[in-house]
């Protein structure tokens, strides 16, 4: 094939995807900065406890998303990856339930 054509149309490429609790983190990014926002519409302080309980009630029902774009994953990936987030969400409410600062 031309060079020139080969690089206006790439072969797709053989991507692996990132691990669930990668793709969970992520996701959890995405999820808490819509929550704070959410929040902060109706209140003027938001506490970080608060942004991870509304989180927590997000989990099951929203699309899995990566930069706020919606992932198609395999159901397996897709049910691994939720519940690397139920984990990763639950220790963080924890965490900042007693004060401590939780980092993604």
């Amino acid at each position: 094939m031309d060079p020139v054509l080969a690089m206006r149309h790439p072969e797709p490429a053989n991507h692996q995807l990132p691990s669930p609790d990668v793709i969970a983190r992520g996701w959890l990014t995405d999820l808490v900065k819509f929550c704070r926002e959410e929040i902060r519409v109706t209140k003027r302080r938001v506490t970080p406890y608060e942004v991870w309980e509304r989180v927590q009630t997000r989990l099951d029902a929203d699309p899995i998303t990566d930069d706020g774009e919606q992932m198609m994953l395999s159901p397996e990936v897709d049910k691994q990856t939720r519940e690397a987030a139920h984990r990763i969400a639950e220790a963080a409410a924890r965490a900042t339930e007693v004060g401590l600062a939780v980092r993604l």
